[in-house]
């Protein structure tokens, strides 16, 4: 398992379920993920597709559920604006 973290960005149309589908599979490689959603309905998106990976791993697979650690971070769009960005650490 490599200890590099893998960076994802999730929009408001994203599918969750194949999020879901990469987080799994990047999970399987390296030890943490950070997903970047910008706005509400990307954090939701964000937040629907860890579920669906916790619902897979534990009924199917019985194994332990992942954790999701939220960050903020800020970025200068332009000059007078500043956009905030959700990222979340998945282990």
């Amino acid at each position: 398992m490599s200890l590099e973290t893998k960076n994802l960005i999730c929009s408001s149309t994203t599918n969750p379920r194949k999020l879901a589908i990469a987080i799994k599979k990047e999970l399987e490689k390296t030890k943490s993920i950070k997903i970047d959603a910008i706005g509400a309905g990307a954090v939701n998106q964000a937040i629907k597709a860890v579920c669906y990976v916790n619902q897979r791993k534990q009924l199917i697979n019985g194994e332990l559920p992942v954790f999701i650690y939220p960050n903020f971070r800020y970025e200068q769009v332009s000059n007078d604006h500043c956009q905030t960005i959700v990222s979340l650490e998945v282990r």
